[in-house]
């Protein structure tokens, strides 16, 4: 659906859709803390599964 409505000029996402994002977004700092978790869990360093930008910033 997404597809053919964005190119409409009054496509816009339903109030419920940002509402849930809304409620559902993690800070930074609770994904960095899940990831560092999760890294520890498995046995990798918690760097493997941080994203590329994180690690090389401009």
């Amino acid at each position: 659906m997404m597809a053919l409505s964005m190119h409409h000029p009054e496509y816009a996402l339903p109030s419920v859709q940002l509402e849930a994002h809304a409620q559902a977004k993690l800070s930074e700092r609770e994904m960095d803390f899940i990831c560092d978790q999760l890294a520890h869990k498995i046995g990798v360093p918690p760097s493997l599964l941080k994203p590329r930008d994180k690690l090389f910033p401009v």
